[in-house]
């Protein structure tokens, strides 16, 4: 009798192999985050975690871009006025808070890299949101 290979199988939504669809997840955050409030017992943990990760990833790109909108807004009306130091520093703040969405673009980057190796890479402070909105 001839044994069978046994193969890892990483269960998905979509029914694509993980690595494939963990580019899709990072590259379409939104998607993650959809994927991440389905509850489909038969999805590996692997592609759960991956859901949940670029979900909270999606939060944070979100949240970043209103608050540089915000401070952009803020900076634009102060351009013109004599406060315009004010100006200056809130484009400052706005560009260091940009750096946020860089790095975690990167970091993202990372962590499809590393499925695609069949690992897992934490992004440090998106995956504790990741933890904190869907507890299990």
């Amino acid at each position: 009798m001839a044994k069978s290979k046994v193969e890892k199988v990483n269960k998905t939504i979509t029914g694509m192999e993980l690595k494939y669809e963990t580019i899709l997840v990072y590259l379409l955050s939104f998607l993650g985050l959809i994927f991440a409030f389905m509850k489909n017992e038969k999805v590996s943990n692997d592609a759960r975690f991956h859901y949940k990760q670029s979900g909270a990833a999606f939060l944070v790109y979100l949240g970043v871009s209103i608050i540089e909108s915000i401070l952009g807004a803020i900076a634009f009306a102060f351009a013109f006025s004599p406060l315009f130091i004010v100006s200056v520093l809130f484009t400052i703040v706005t560009s260091v808070i940009g750096l946020v969405s860089l790095a975690v673009f990167i970091l993202s980057i990372i962590a499809v890299i590393k499925a695609f190796n069949d690992e897992r890479f934490e992004i440090p402070v998106v995956n504790n949101i990741a933890n904190a909105i869907w507890k299990e």
